[in-house]
């Protein structure tokens, strides 16, 4: 259990490891806590657009999210018979930037960088109830 003092951030998951890491830059004492064993993705890929990938910039870890990520130069939309209903230009100037990565990769990134910024990390946590902290 975190000591008094500490903030708590409840779930493993990518905003909450993002939270986190983002707080543990500011100076701030935080713990994240898992209900599972392990912190660990739920899902295949995932696509990263403009806003998530400039926040893994000013968080630190873009570089290693991004190794091994499929850089398209679009994005299509299909119906059940196939025929395309949306085609989005995208990753040349003027377009939105966008990656697709696993989400594995991701979450492991996060998790690390978090922990590389100070985040106790406590997994088996179960949160039964939480109160407004009293200033």
């Amino acid at each position: 259990m975190a000591s008094t003092g500490t903030n708590q951030v409840i779930g493993g998951g990518i905003g909450d490891s993002a939270v986190a890491t983002a707080l543990a830059q500011r100076s701030w004492k935080v713990c994240l806590h898992e209900h599972a064993s392990e912190i660990d993705a739920i899902g295949a890929g995932i696509y990263l657009w403009g806003k998530g990938l400039a926040t893994l910039e000013a968080l630190g870890p873009y570089d290693d999210a991004v190794v091994g990520a499929h850089v398209g130069r679009s994005l299509e939309s299909r119906n059940h018979n196939g025929r395309t209903v949306e085609h989005i230009e995208i990753n040349t100037p003027g377009q939105p930037g966008v990656k697709t990565n696993m989400r594995e990769g991701l979450i492991g990134t996060l998790v690390d960088g978090a922990t590389r910024a100070g985040v106790e990390i406590v997994t088996d946590s179960e949160v039964v109830s939480a109160t407004k902290p009293v200033r």
